[in-house]
């Protein structure tokens, strides 16, 4: 029996070990990922990108009120125009994906799906969702 229960305790002792790593793992690259901005400099900042493959992508860079279009490829970055008309106010903010699920009516579904699977159907039938 001593041999079951110190195979126990090396389990657990383990389990708290690992959890005690995972945690700190966690809460590290959560502060490093404060100090570490992608997307901001001093003097400069990417607005916009769009990746269009794999190895390339187009940047809308502001250098101070300046506004920038540039490429990125394998051969190198280049500056394609100088956004003369450009302002950050025209830039349609598309919602994330809640919001696209809220369009959709998907999130109800989501959200409730589970719960409607462990209630008991009401009166034996099956449950209706009213909107």
């Amino acid at each position: 029996m001593d041999g079951f229960f110190s195979v126990i305790l090396k389990v657990v002792y383990f389990l708290i070990v690992f959890g005690i790593i995972v945690l700190l793992a966690y809460f590290t690259s959560r502060v490093l990922g404060k100090r570490v901005s992608v997307n901001a400099g001093k003097y400069m900042r990417i607005v916009d990108t769009l990746f269009i493959g794999s190895d390339r992508a187009l940047f809308i860079v502001q250098v101070k009120n300046e506004f920038l279009l540039m490429a990125s490829s394998v051969k190198g970055i280049d500056i394609l125009k100088k956004l003369d008309d450009f302002s950050e106010n025209e830039i349609k903010t598309e919602g994330g994906f809640e919001d696209y699920l809220k369009e959709y009516g998907i999130h109800r579904k989501i959200r409730f799906g589970i719960l409607d699977l462990i209630r008991k159907p009401k009166s034996g039938r099956d449950d209706i969702d009213e909107e």
